[in-house]
């Protein structure tokens, strides 16, 4: 193989990544072959340059200690940091040392990307393919999307195998090419890589946007009840489990669900759900107080209850009004089918 007439640390694609480029190759030094590999990462501080210095330490952590014909050494040119990768290819264990080296580069760069890299694609897919125009927007959605890559139940199983699963597809580039510039691999090469982040992005902007029209939503009823006047002195509302919710008057007789027409009629185009109609329920009723039994207060309609009503809302998870209904309806809940 002829020798590689430079080696260039100047190679840089402004798309995801900053430039990052490895080499492969041979040269002649002393009259022996030497098998070389260099891997040359674009890094905004010392402090970055030291975190890709350390990763790439820890995973060859044996090779520069021993006897090795492979060597392992850092160079820092500007805002770039070079691994160094040497060996002798008349060593006798050159072959198969070789393919662990390539095995644990393509790991070490795979966490390389997600740990340090990853971020930095998801901010700049965010910037570029959503119409985000608040800072606080678009640091809630990297921020939710970074979760989710890599979720704190499970975490170190689930980037495990990201970065496994981005290893293989680096070795096997290695493998069959000279050199490699990870920017143009992660870009061209990678589309399956930056598909998954770009599927977590679009769920993750949905769900914001949803949760933001829901705030609306909840902030236009809190205006509506804020300015109602008191039609009924008090109101019972009793959660006897899951979904089922019934109304009561001051004296537990039981009102009908009446929906007030034009107020809370739809969300998006979609109708209400059960909770909706609960809610429209209580504002038509407009309570002065709303005594709210449950023995599940945490759940969601009742949380949207009291952001609704607020002050008007007690909250009761025992009293001998509630007693017999609550302990009759979590009992049945308990039952098999």
């Amino acid at each position: 193989m002829a020798p590689f007439p430079c080696i260039l640390f100047h190679t840089s694609l402004p798309y995801i990544l900053p430039g990052l480029t490895i080499y492969f190759g041979e040269r002649r030094e002393g009259g022996k072959a030497m098998e070389f590999c260099v891997v040359t990462a674009a890094v905004g501080s010392k402090k970055e340059a030291d975190r890709f210095a350390r990763l790439i330490r820890r995973k060859f952590n044996g090779l520069h200690r021993d006897k090795s014909e492979f060597k392992l050494s850092f160079v820092t040119s500007g805002d770039r940091i070079s691994a160094v990768f040497e060996g002798d290819e008349t060593a006798y264990s050159f072959a198969k040392r070789s393919i662990t080296i390539r095995e644990k580069l393509s790991y070490a760069l795979a966490e390389y990307v997600i740990a340090e890299k990853e971020a930095d694609i998801v901010r700049r897919l965010v910037s570029r393919e959503y119409d985000f125009t608040e800072e606080e927007d678009r640091t809630v959605i990297v921020d939710s999307c970074l979760h989710l890559l890599t979720p704190e139940i499970e975490g170190i199983e689930v980037r495990n195998r990201r970065c496994g699963q981005l290893a293989v597809h680096i070795r096997h580039f290695l493998e069959e090419n000279t050199e490699l510039n990870l920017d143009g691999f992660m870009t061209f090469r990678m589309k399956e890589y930056l598909d998954q982040i770009r599927e977590t992005l679009d769920y993750v902007v949905d769900e914001y946007l949803l949760d933001k029209q829901y705030e609306e939503f909840i902030g236009l009823l809190k205006y509506f009840v804020h300015f109602q006047e008191t039609q009924i002195e008090v109101v019972h509302l009793m959660h006897t489990g899951g979904s089922e919710f019934t109304i009561y008057n001051e004296h537990m007789m039981p009102l009908e669900a009446a929906v007030v027409e034009g107020v809370v009629a739809r969300i998006a185009d979609n109708e209400l759900e059960l909770e909706d109609v609960i809610v429209s329920s209580l504002i038509s009723l407009s309570p002065g107080r709303i005594i709210v039994h449950t023995r599940e207060p945490e759940i969601q309609i009742i949380s949207t209850i009291r952001q609704i009503f607020g002050e008007r809302i007690e909250m009761c998870e025992y009293c001998p009004r509630c007693k017999a209904s609550l302990d009759r309806g979590r009992k049945q809940g308990n039952q098999g089918p």
